[in-house]
């Protein structure tokens, strides 16, 4: 399984040559509005120098031909053209204040030439400084979603791993199963009992389950014989006494007590490497499973009776069942360091 696969279905490697193609786009945005910026700036250079050469020749040509004029006129000057001689002066005069306007406006214009290449340089820095912060917010984000991404998919990777294993451990746990089915009485036991039994079966192995014959939930005596003849070794031993069809009465009544004593001694004999689960409906009584249950049958000490409701399970609904003996298959390969699954 590909875990940097993404929802969308683009690949950790998509998205990076995706990520490459708009930032070379942006790149190629900002080189062109630059460009276009310098282009401005240098047309604006060139217009106003220009403008500068031709009108200060026009002018400079004028003031020198009054200069000429005015040298000649007074090499020649007389009481007649004096008048003339004044209204040459005047006249240059008025060149001279020509020439501070010209270098006035000319001077404004520059001064504005300059901010208008102020504003655009501005523009551009402000442009390249936008598109290195959101290069900047984009890598940052993008590492935050993939970082995201990554700890999610390796959350959830792990996740498939530990269901992984724990089946693993369910089927491999089938094939180490030795289920011993203690059932007397067929009639109107639950369908659904031996689906559950024979899934051990067939995940496991052929014998993961049988059926003990000649068997009697009043006479302790057989199960325990035919459980001792029929369990094996290296192998989980467990003895299903099954009474979905409640013919086994257990509740705490005078007439019952036969059979709860019956209980107490298949469960104070059974094998100390071996697991009891018994499964019967609710309204027919609980199995024996408290230590008070054991302390009075034949003076057994407490830590005795501990021993004995520790290797006891039950059940009282099918849908259980397959949970019920898996979990107990669990329990006994967690304490059981002789035999591992």
């Amino acid at each position: 399984m590909e875990w940097k696969k993404l929802k969308n279905g683009l690949t950790q490697k998509d998205m990076e040559k995706f990520k490459k193609y708009i930032f070379q786009i942006l790149v190629g945005v900002m080189l062109i509005i630059g460009l276009s910026l310098i282009v401005m700036v240098l047309s604006d250079n060139k217009t106003i120098k220009n403008s500068l050469i031709s009108d200060k020749k026009d002018l400079q040509t004028k003031i020198d031909s009054y200069n000429v004029k005015i040298d000649n006129l007074y090499k020649h000057a007389d009481s007649l053209s004096m008048s003339n001689l004044i209204s040459l002066k005047e006249s240059g005069l008025n060149l001279q204040i020509d020439l501070n306007q010209f270098q006035n406006e000319k001077e404004s214009e520059i001064k504005g030439l300059y901010l208008s290449q102020i504003k655009y340089w501005a523009f551009l820095i402000a442009a390249f400084t936008s598109f290195f912060v959101f290069i900047g917010l984009d890598w940052n984000i993008s590492n935050k979603i993939n970082k995201f991404i990554a700890e999610e998919l390796e959350k959830q990777k792990q996740d498939i791993l530990r269901l992984i294993d724990e089946k693993s451990w369910e089927f491999q746990l089938m094939k180490m199963a030795h289920i011993m089915i203690a059932n007397p009485n067929n009639d109107g036991d639950n369908r659904d009992i031996s689906k559950v039994v024979k899934w051990f079966d067939e995940k496991g192995s052929s014998d993961s389950s049988i059926n003990l014959e000649d068997i009697a939930f009043d006479n302790p005596e057989s199960i325990i014989n035919a459980v001792n003849k029929k369990k094996l070794k290296n192998r989980f031993n467990i003895l299903l006494l099954e009474n979905s069809d409640g013919n086994w009465d257990l509740n705490n009544k005078e007439e019952n007590k036969p059979n709860i004593n019956n209980a107490k001694e298949i469960a104070k004999n059974l094998p100390a490497d071996m697991m009891l689960i018994y499964f019967g409906p609710r309204d027919k009584g609980n199995f024996p499973s408290d230590t008070r249950d054991y302390l009075n049958v034949e003076k057994t000490d407490y830590k005795n009776a501990r021993k004995i409701i520790d290797r006891i399970s039950f059940v009282n609904a099918p849908s259980k069942l397959y949970s019920n003996i898996i979990d107990t298959l669990k329990y006994m390969d967690i304490i059981n360091p002789d035999i591992n699954a």
